[in-house]
């Protein structure tokens, strides 16, 4: 017998909240910390920046291509075993990356086997949101999302430290012991499930028996009727239910086209939300600074992005912004700013003016289009099926994931200063506002054609009962019609013949 599970919308649920937080912290702060680690990378292994870059690749692509798997897994075995599993296979990834001295080593044990650890940690966070969550989901989310601002708001002073002290080696393996702690935050993922088999009466009253039997009562219609004797009433009882599809994969989701729109829009917006950070510390030694001061900036822009992140996400939840599309189109708008700010980066000549756009300008313009994303998914496809969508949105972010950094490495290296680099992420980021402006549009184009395909069934009904009255009501004298009745021959008009005064009895 299964039942339907009620999000709780707090309680425990905050608790999961903070432990995808601090896993969030560990998983989005190395990402954002890896332009620290690349300059030192091509220095020791004396190989350029486009190859260095691909180690970054490999992890983003492996991270998200975990998407689809991770989001069948968590159904099967469920979000916590998911996630302790990517917790491991994440620190295990950095500290086996000590004992790396070349660069496909690298791309095996940091590119390989700490992006599929991530993506497990990624995919699972969402999916324990979206179960422990419904009226305050987008306040969870941003809750959890600004694990990512704490984590570039430690990890990159913490590793540039490391990495000056003992080297990218040490600092790896230190990095790796710390990211262990995402197992204990992974156990914080307590599943909602409705005890089976035994009723709930017969069950031991523990702690956590009790949680799970308040989250999950028995829904009562599900249960057979009986008879006054408490004996199940076998001429009343009704077949049992199918077997629950709750672990097979949605594929009714690659027949909404809305859904293709917002991806593609998430496809160009990840090729910015990867690089930006990557070059921040070469664009600061060009206009006449160091990457320890960029560390510092990246640092400080985090400490920005953490209360962008959760001001957006409580705004998300309110009145104005509660509809599809008014969600959609702050996107948009979000996204096409973002652009046409990260484009003039490169043109920056002054230092105090760069660290504005680090420590501000960036972390906030970047919150304000990302923030929305994970609703506007979640609008798109329902809850429901937000759990694969969302895989299969990271699957397909994968391969741009993997093809980008190596691509605006080989514009740095042809070119030699970062200009052209920001204008190129510019580029990307108007190209998402400008493909996912297409949801609006389409929203607005369908709630029109709502309001007239709803105004023409008005005027039909006006027109039916007008002929009700005059045409049908009178032939049929011989006996009073009740309300319902008229309602029936209102609907069923069109299949009434009609009965002449001669006809009737």
């Amino acid at each position: 017998m299964t039942g339907v599970v009620k999000p709780p919308d707090g309680g425990w649920g905050w608790m999961v909240v903070l432990g995808t937080a601090v896993i969030m912290a560990f998983v989005w702060g190395q990402q954002k910390a890896f332009g620290i680690y690349i300059i030192d990378i091509s220095d020791a292994l004396q190989v350029d920046t486009a190859p260095t870059a691909l180690i970054q690749g490999l992890n983003l692509a492996f991270l998200f291509g975990m998407g689809p798997p991770g989001s069948v897994m968590c159904r099967r075995v469920g979000h916590r075993a998911v996630a302790m599993t990517g917790a491991v296979l994440a620190a295990s990834g950095l500290i086996l990356s000590y004992f790396s001295s070349n660069l496909i080593l690298l791309y095996i044990l940091y590119g390989v086997v700490n992006g599929i650890g991530g993506g497990l940690l990624m995919i699972s966070i969402f999916a324990v949101l979206n179960e422990y969550f419904k009226e305050r989901i987008a306040f969870a989310t941003g809750l959890a999302v600004a694990g990512n601002a704490v984590g570039t708001l430690v990890l990159p002073l913490v590793i540039k430290s490391l990495n000056d002290s003992y080297g990218y080696k040490g600092a790896l393996l230190v990095n790796g012991g710390m990211a262990l702690n995402m197992i204990p935050c992974a156990a914080l993922y307590r599943p909602l499930r409705k005890p089976q088999g035994r009723q709930a009466g017969a069950c031991a009253t523990s702690v956590s028996t009790r949680e799970l039997m308040e989250y999950a009562q028995p829904v009562a219609d599900d249960l057979p009727p009986t008879t006054a004797d408490g004996r199940v009433d076998a001429a009343e009882s009704v077949p049992p239910p199918p077997p629950s599809s709750d672990h097979r994969f949605s594929w009714s989701i690659f027949g909404i086209g809305r859904y293709w729109i917002q991806t593609a829009s998430l496809v160009c917006l990840q090729v910015l939300v990867v690089n930006s950070s990557i070059y921040l510390p070469r664009v600061s030694i060009e206009v006449g600074g160091d990457d320890v001061n960029e560390a510092i900036a990246l640092s400080l822009g985090a400490i920005t992005s953490t209360i962008a992140m959760v001001a957006f996400s409580a705004l998300w939840d309110t009145r104005m912004f509660r509809s599809a599309v008014s969600r959609q189109v702050a996107y948009c708008v979000a996204c096409a700013t973002l652009g046409v700010a990260t484009a003039c980066v490169g043109f920056i000549g002054n230092y105090a003016m760069l660290m504005f756009w680090g420590v501000v300008t960036l972390p906030l313009l970047d919150t304000a289009a990302y923030s929305p994303t994970f609703m506007i998914l979640r609008d798109v496809v329902t809850p429901a099926r937000y759990s694969d969508a969302l895989g299969v949105s990271m699957l397909m972010m994968a391969p741009i994931s993997f093809v980008s950094p190596f691509l605006i490495a080989s514009i740095y290296d042809a070119t030699g200063t970062t200009a052209m680099t920001f204008v190129a992420l510019g580029t990307c980021a108007l190209a998402a506002g400008l493909v996912g402006s297409l949801l609006p549009i389409h929203g607005i184009v369908c709630q029109q054609k709502s309001t007239d395909d709803s105004n023409n069934s008005a005027t039909l009904l006006r027109q039916l009962n007008i002929r009700l009255e005059a045409e049908i009501l009178p032939n049929y004298p011989a006996r009073e019609l009740t309300a319902r009745d008229r309602d029936l021959t209102q609907i069923l008009y069109s299949g009434l013949p009609r009965v002449s005064s001669r006809e009737q009895p």
